[in-house]
């Protein structure tokens, strides 16, 4: 064989082999793409992608503490965290100070934890965006939670990218439904590792939330227009209380809540629920429970039954029976038949409102 012919079988065979490094190149591509199918990785070098997430936020972060974690290792999970963020929606994390919690017989209730944060940082509360907890804490499947209050301080258990961006994107996210896959469903999956990414969907929604004011409460499910930082802080500080089995302090929190803003329609029916059955008796007042709840049904028009049923509850205990079972009757038409539960114990209550004894009625 000549060498001209050797020379030109050697090239051909080059060739061939940089074909198929491409084919297997674009068959990688392919299979990424396909892997992050739904989500918003396939695009994120897009330059319209990347001109969307511009200016940059810079979210300041306030680490909490008990020694569970080493410091270097939460502040290398913070860093890794907002590379991924910055990279869907253009928000930074700065770590802007740390502070340290020695939890007491809150630590196994990450609700309970969370009311703690917002009572230990309210003093600095305008020096950060979001407090998020570094600690171990044994609650069933529980792993992290964020509040639903303010949607701003959050607690995870582990030092885990997944989790950890989670509940931050749910602080962007206030209020909306975990989804059935991806990094906003419910549970961590229990295949792969990088669930790191959002849809389209969920993108969209955090950008038009990208700048919101994290002292303020946001509007959220049928309240539509959310409360001051002293209002929400107030209803925070209650719910924790009346979890806690503390209804006269819980009642306390729960006025200061109104009065610091009467319009905010979810510390309103609280209290009102409170008056309405709390077991304490003294606590109950049937006509105070009626005007809080009136106002608030009209503040989110009358579209909850969840606060109709508190209305239904409150004229109970004011002895207008009639009223009660009206918009008892009204709430049992909205409330969803996936929740059987809350129906069969709305239809015992209105067998009791029926019979002319209110609930609780001892």
């Amino acid at each position: 064989m000549d060498l001209a012919h050797r020379d030109g079988l050697s090239r051909k065979g080059q060739t061939v082999r940089l074909e198929i490094k491409l084919l297997i190149l674009v068959m990688l591509i392919g299979l990424t793409a396909g892997c992050y199918s739904g989500t918003v990785r396939p695009v994120v070098n897009e330059p319209e992608f990347q001109a969307q997430n511009q200016p940059i936020r810079t979210l300041n972060v306030l680490v909490i503490t008990d020694g569970s974690f080493k410091e270097q290792e939460i502040r290398r999970l913070i860093a890794e965290c907002s590379r991924i963020v910055e990279t869907q929606v253009g928000i930074r994390f700065k770590v802007v100070d740390s502070q340290q919690i020695q939890w007491d017989d809150e630590h196994n209730d990450a609700s309970r934890m969370l009311a703690r944060m917002a009572k230990e940082t309210w003093q600095r509360n305008d020096s950060f965006d979001v407090a998020i907890g570094f600690a171990y804490f044994d609650e069933g499947r529980t792993i992290g939670r964020i509040d639903g209050v303010f949607w701003r301080y959050m607690v995870v258990k582990e030092l885990e990218p997944n989790l950890l961006l989670h509940e931050i994107f749910h602080a962007f996210l206030p209020g909306k439904d975990h989804t059935t896959d991806w990094l906003m469903q419910p549970v961590r999956p229990s295949y792969g590792r990088e669930w790191y990414w959002l849809t389209p969907e969920e993108r969209k929604e955090v950008l038009k939330n990208k700048w919101r004011d994290f002292n303020v409460v946001p509007a959220v499910g049928v309240d539509k227009r959310g409360t001051t930082k002293e209002s929400g802080f107030h209803y925070l500080i209650g719910l924790d209380q009346w979890r806690r089995g503390k209804p006269r302090e819980a009642l306390a929190s729960f006025e200061k809540s109104v009065e610091a803003d009467p319009e905010f329609a979810p510390a309103a029916i609280n209290l009102a629920w409170l008056l309405a059955t709390s077991e304490v008796k003294e606590l109950r007042d049937g006509k105070k429970a009626t005007e809080l709840a009136l106002k608030a049904c009209e503040l989110t028009e009358w579209k909850s039954p969840e606060y109709l049923e508190v209305l239904a509850a409150s004229y109970a205990r004011a002895g207008d029976f009639g009223q009660a079972v009206k918009w008892q009757e009204k709430a049992l038409g909205g409330i969803k038949g996936s929740n059987p539960v809350g129906k069969t114990r709305a239809w015992e209550r209105l067998r009791l409102y029926r019979s002319g004894k209110p609930w609780p009625s001892k």
